[in-house]
């Protein structure tokens, strides 16, 4: 796989949330497809720019903030750089890590990253993601990247947005195991412990910028609970959105890929301590008890509404104006 520098590589698919709603199973769903290749978690925004000034981060910044700190590339470059092989490992059936590049292509990327300004590297990063075909559609991943959404135009102006939405009490349950699950990884990227009511109004905040990015059109949206029940005509959709084949056929194989049990290799519902949980929608309903549930309601129920949630966790259809319809 060697590096392109190609303007003729198609515009990058951005999903910039919501955090632990399913950013993952969408990620490995557009990976799966043949004319899209994805990258694991990077959030580039972050990256590449001061989000509180708004300026370019200086190169040396860049390559810090990109190595060392997500599941992109959880080591720093030198390391990753010597992780890598010549003939490289990458499979563009699943999304990609540093490490599966040839040794060349990733030590071309490294230096790119730190040359030019924010939006040339944010440029060369998504050449190389490509690899030698530049007709694949480049898609990115990180799963907060909705809270500093006003800034993805300024690297990628041309990209096409996705959210994926959950009920919010699901999503805070699934925040706290899987931060708890990293501090038993010691993940880099590890933050500290946290309450379910504090994922909860984080989960809130979010979704305030979701409901008005998608009123705005700026983003297409999608909920979890629809992928896991209606996957075929909630993948379909959006291959239509992004314009990408999607034949029945396809979307059924890819499906099949991407199933709970396939890659996790337990029936949905199975608990695990892993970052692909169990694979529920819905499953607030069981775990919380009526006091925890019904202080959850009173903290966010205006925003589950206005995504379809209700009360007693049922999931009502988006209304169009949030749907894009």
């Amino acid at each position: 796989m060697g590096l392109i520098t190609s303007s003729d590589v198609p515009s990058p698919v951005c999903i910039v949330g919501q955090y632990k709603c399913g950013t993952s199973w969408l990620l490995a769903a557009l990976s799966a497809h043949p004319e899209v290749v994805g990258a694991r978690e990077v959030d580039l925004v972050r990256a590449f720019i001061d989000v509180e000034t708004g300026a370019d981060l200086p190169p040396s910044e860049r390559v810090e903030r990109l190595f060392g700190s997500s599941a992109w590339s959880p080591q720093p470059v030198a390391e990753a750089l010597a992780a890598t092989t010549a003939e490289g490992s990458a499979d563009h059936g699943v999304p990609l890590r540093f490490t599966e590049y040839p040794t060349d292509a990733a030590s071309q990327l490294a230096a790119r990253v730190s040359e030019g300004d924010a939006h040339s590297a944010a440029a060369s990063f998504v050449d190389a993601l490509a690899g030698s075909d530049s007709t694949l559609r480049p898609v990115l991943k990180a799963a907060d990247q909705i809270a500093v959404f006003e800034h993805l135009p300024r690297l990628y102006p041309d990209a096409s947005a996705v959210v994926i939405t959950r009920d919010g009490r699901d999503a805070a349950l699934a925040a706290v195991a899987y931060r708890s699950l990293m501090a038993d990884q010691s993940a880099p990227w590890y933050k500290g412990p946290t309450e379910f009511d504090k994922q909860l109004s984080a989960w809130r905040s979010r979704a305030r910028m979701v409901i008005a990015a998608a009123r705005n059109g700026e983003i297409h949206l999608i909920r979890y609970e629809d992928l896991t029940h209606e996957f075929s005509a909630t993948f379909g959709r959006l291959l239509e959105h992004l314009d990408l084949d999607h034949d029945d056929e396809l979307v059924a194989r890819i499906e099949a890929l991407v199933a709970f049990e396939n890659v996790t290799g337990r029936s949905r519902g199975t608990e695990a301590a892993a970052v692909v949980r169990r694979g529920l929608a819905q499953g607030w309903v069981d775990d919380l008890d009526s006091g925890t549930a019904e202080a959850a309601w009173g903290l966010a129920g205006e925003e589950l509404a206005a995504l379809g949630y209700t009360a007693d966790g049922g999931c009502e259809a988006l209304a169009a104006d949030v749907a894009g319809r």
